[in-house]
């Protein structure tokens, strides 16, 4: 049993992007009865998390479509050829750029969630310059940001995570030169 959303169909053993939890591998797909109602749910469980486990309900259009195929490798590697001209995300009122920040993250645009790691990591860099450091809020949205980006990226790569960030200032510096 398979579900369609948009143009991809989602079956046991396929890796998806679910919100802001890194991949998962659909384990199965199953009926299962939560408050007294029965559905139809996609078992997801964290590739790198082996405790973690989401259930989301195939009827539900907004909770499937925050499920997403994982990149392509020629995919990865034109968004991190784009972050070399990407554009500063930051935003000088906290507030606002909180929301902003927070709407990426949970946009899943990997783009843009790539634009938004180079600014804060750029942003933490100068911060530490002047031996000060990032709002705790700027400090998770960009842990959150990378982990999304490490952990797809070394999956799609075949990589591990820990090469990741050398992986993309290699193919930058190879832009550059």
């Amino acid at each position: 049993m398979s579900k369609i959303k948009g143009n991809a169909t989602y079956a046991k053993g396929d890796c998806v992007i679910y919100k802001s939890n890194g991949i998962c591998t659909v384990s199965e797909i199953q009926q299962k009865s939560f408050a007294g109602e029965t559905r139809d749910y996609y078992v997801l469980r964290s590739l790198f998390d082996g405790h973690s486990t989401w259930y989301v309900p195939l009827d539900s259009a907004e909770l499937v479509a925050s499920m997403s195929p994982v990149l392509s490798v020629d995919e990865v590697n034109a968004i991190i050829d784009a972050s070399a001209d990407c554009e500063d995300v930051w935003i000088d009122d906290f507030k606002q750029r909180t929301e902003s920040f927070t709407e990426i993250i949970r946009g899943g645009d990997r783009a843009r969630i790539m634009s938004l790691y180079k600014t804060l990591s750029l942003r933490k860099k100068e911060a530490e310059e002047q031996r000060r450091k990032l709002y705790v809020s700027d400090e998770r949205t960009l842990h959150s940001a990378e982990k999304m980006i490490v952990e797809e990226f070394a999956y799609v790569l075949d990589i591990p995570r820990a090469d990741v960030v050398g992986y993309i200032s290699d193919r930058l510096d190879k832009m550059d030169a």
